[in-house]
């Protein structure tokens, strides 16, 4: 088991979290799977956090 820490906690990473989560807020499981790993995909594409980290947490999603 790989443990991912203080992934999404800088002022950027929480904007892009606010900016995916908060449109599904109240949608579902699914919606809100999907918009997390929207959201972790764009923090990659900024180079906000490394490209392991989001292919963990889409690991532990299937």
């Amino acid at each position: 088991m790989v443990r991912i820490d203080k992934v999404m906690t800088s002022e950027k990473e929480l904007e892009l979290w606010v900016k995916h989560l908060k449109p599904v807020q109240g949608q579902g499981a699914e919606e809100l799977r999907k918009a997390i790993l929207k959201c972790y995909d764009e923090a990659v594409t900024n180079g906000l956090i490394e490209e392991w980290k989001v292919l963990v947490l889409k690991r532990n999603f299937e």
